[in-house]
């Protein structure tokens, strides 16, 4: 009837005379058609800000022409929509976005995600990225958003990058941030509060002694008697450990892998195919170019001659 998808949606971008509502777009107004189906089944009083903004044109691109363009900042609250109004495809194919762009800067935004739409794929592939890149993931300044359940669920893990006492930091740095969103005073009690039970996943017995001293200890947020307890743990030997009345840390030794050097190694094979294609030509040697120049007479031609051998040279130096 319009041409096509984009004949479509070119229809559908029109003026106030000719569209039945109106959205702000920035500072712009901007006018669209909103079919009977889609005001039955899509209320638009349902759209409030920031879904006005950011979700409504791609959500109308993709119920009137099936095209969807995604981002980072409408990824989220279109599967929000899509679960609302029962769009399972929209749902999958944000999935699919989140699947095929995680990285470190949005793999907390992603987790988060995973858990509050119940995209149970989403949060084992995103797990395993985070097994991988364990050190990046603490580091990323959206390590701070990650809610309660996806810490937990990071915590849990058997399998980590980095060691135990890399955890523990990230979990004290994650109950800081809580502190200052909590509007509470950052000190040790309070972020034993707030970490709670999530402590006791952290396998406090195998933190070395130097670092449970020099890092753990500093944080204040064990109490006396944990740490007392915990220090004979690590000084006593032979079978007297077991009489140290220890917390109830989780005392499995998580396994270390290696961390993701998958992107490293896709560099270096990409220029080791390189120098192996530059390779495989074979350029002739100076005596080879002059000796053809003798046998077809051009030598005489010396200016010739001298151009060939400094292009030699050039492919030379450049290979």
């Amino acid at each position: 009837m319009f041409g096509g998808g984009g004949g479509l949606w070119s229809m559908m971008k029109l003026n106030k005379l000719t569209s039945d509502f109106e959205y702000m777009n920035g500072s712009k107004n901007e006018w669209m058609i909103s079919f009977w189906y889609i005001i039955d089944t899509l209320p638009l009083s349902s759209l409030q800000a920031p879904f006005s903004v950011i979700v409504v044109i791609p959500l109308y691109r993709y119920i009137y022409t099936d095209e969807l363009q995604l981002n980072d900042k409408n990824v989220i609250p279109l599967i929000e929509l899509g679960e609302k109004y029962k769009l399972d495809a929209l749902v999958d194919r944000c999935a699919q976005h989140l699947e095929s762009s995680l990285c470190c800067k949005n793999a907390c935004v992603t987790l988060n995600a995973a858990f509050r739409f119940d995209l149970h794929h989403i949060k084992e592939l995103t797990l395993r990225f985070i097994q991988r890149n364990t050190k990046a993931f603490f580091a990323s300044e959206s390590f701070k958003l990650l809610a309660r359940e996806g810490l937990e669920f990071v915590l849990k893990s058997d399998v980590t990058s980095v060691p135990e006492v890399e955890i523990f930091s990230a979990s004290a740095k994650w109950a800081e941030e809580e502190c200052v969103r909590q509007n509470l005073t950052i000190n040790g009690t309070n972020k034993r509060q707030i970490l709670g039970d999530l402590l006791y996943q952290i396998r406090m017995t195998h933190i070395s002694l130097k670092s449970f001293s020099n890092i753990v200890i500093p944080t204040e947020i064990l109490t006396e008697e944990e740490q007392l307890q915990l220090y004979k743990y690590f000084t006593i030997t032979g079978g007297s450990k077991l009489k140290c009345q220890l917390p109830p840390f989780e005392r499995k030794a998580r396994q270390k892998i290696k961390p993701d050097l998958i992107p490293i190694l896709k560099k270096a094979e990409g220029k080791k195919s390189q120098q192996k294609v530059s390779r495989s030509v074979s350029l002739p040697t100076p005596k080879e170019i002059l000796g053809w120049c003798v046998v077809y007479n051009w030598s005489k031609n010396l200016g010739l001659l001298l151009f060939v051998l400094q292009g030699w040279d050039m492919l030379n130096t450049y290979n």
